[in-house]
């Protein structure tokens, strides 16, 4: 599976106010035992291979779940909002830099071509919760992620 996980770790590096409360604290799957907080993780909840008429195309389509992790419901809200807005607002050519990928891709076998990193971000619902055995807050963010590989 071609993974949009470099491009949301990309969206959230490239994006100031999300960059300023989290730093490098954004992680696949789970988090370090010490971590220090607030800090998010992510996983890819399901991979959604696209076709067309000549076979597979290289647009992809992921759902993925990340998670604001916090000791007060204050600043996780806050956290959660500024993921938010950089998986929304994300500059596409900032985060083909951060990867350094070319910010054009063409696969002319296929007559497609377009601007790598993501084409559009879909959030899918959102939800605060309490985590009673840990004491944490929980900030579950679902989106969509289409990008091309």
């Amino acid at each position: 599976m071609i993974s949009g996980a470099p491009i949301i770790s990309a969206l959230v590096a490239t994006h100031a106010p999300a960059f300023a409360l989290l730093a490098d604290r954004v992680y696949q799957d789970q988090a370090p035992q010490d971590v220090e907080f607030p800090c998010a993780t992510f996983v890819c909840v399901f991979d959604d291979p696209q076709n067309h008429l000549r076979g597979r195309s290289s647009l992809k389509r992921q759902r993925w779940q990340l998670d604001v992790w916090s000791k007060s419901h204050a600043e996780a809200d806050e956290v959660a909002t500024a993921v938010q807005d950089a998986l929304l607002t994300g500059d596409s050519g900032a985060v083909a830099a951060w990867l350094g990928e070319p910010t054009l891709w063409a696969d002319f076998a296929n007559q497609e071509f377009g601007v790598l990193a993501p084409i559009s971000v879909v959030i899918n619902s959102t939800q605060p919760e309490f985590e009673r055995d840990s004491g944490l807050r929980r900030f579950v963010v679902d989106f969509t992620l289409w990008f091309y590989s």
